[in-house]
């Protein structure tokens, strides 16, 4: 049987876990994978720039730019950050607030600072051989921010683990 490679094996519940995250190639860019997001430009020459744009990434004479006044727009209509209000703050100073934590989302994934994953778990022995009957689940599209992919990875195992458990009840567990 071949050795898979795995970022991590985990125990739960005395069944092993290999998890691991691939870079997700087929993932846009995040202002076309969801919604409430401000306008983002195609690459345009530099010189183009408009009043109220924001350089998100520039390369050369060309550059990708975030529309922070229809952002802020959209933001107040919306009511982005709604959710994080701060006391005695304005609708207009938590709008500006939301574009600006918007424009540095996305001016994270234009600068290579985080990148969309494929979060793949499989049921294995402790080795990372995978186990038969093979059971695992993985989600892609899943922004490699904050820890995200491991918060992922665990419902991923509580899934398996579902499957396992209710596909094979008397299985006996290996110390492998």
């Amino acid at each position: 049987m071949r050795r898979h490679t795995y970022d991590e094996i985990r125990t739960v519940r005395g069944y092993h876990f290999g998890v691991r995250c691939e870079p997700d190639a087929d993932a846009g860019p995040p202002w076309e994978n969801s919604d409430c997001h401000g306008p983002v430009s195609e690459w345009r020459r530099f010189e183009t720039k408009c009043p109220g744009e924001r350089v998100l990434i520039r390369d050369r004479a060309f550059a990708r730019f975030y529309d922070a006044e229809t952002a802020q727009r959209i933001a107040l209509r919306d009511h982005w950050g709604h959710r994080e209000a701060v006391p005695g703050e304005s609708a207009r100073e938590r709008a500006a607030r939301a574009v600006a934590a918007d424009f540095e989302y996305l001016a994270g994934w234009c600068r290579d600072r985080w990148h969309y994953v494929a979060v793949i778990v499989e049921w294995t022995d402790a080795d990372g051989q995978r186990r038969t009957p093979e059971t695992g689940a993985s989600l892609c599209g899943v922004e490699d921010l904050d820890g995200y992919p491991a918060q992922v990875a665990d419902e991923l195992i509580a899934e398996c683990l579902s499957e396992i458990e209710t596909a094979t009840p008397d299985v006996v567990l290996s110390e492998n």
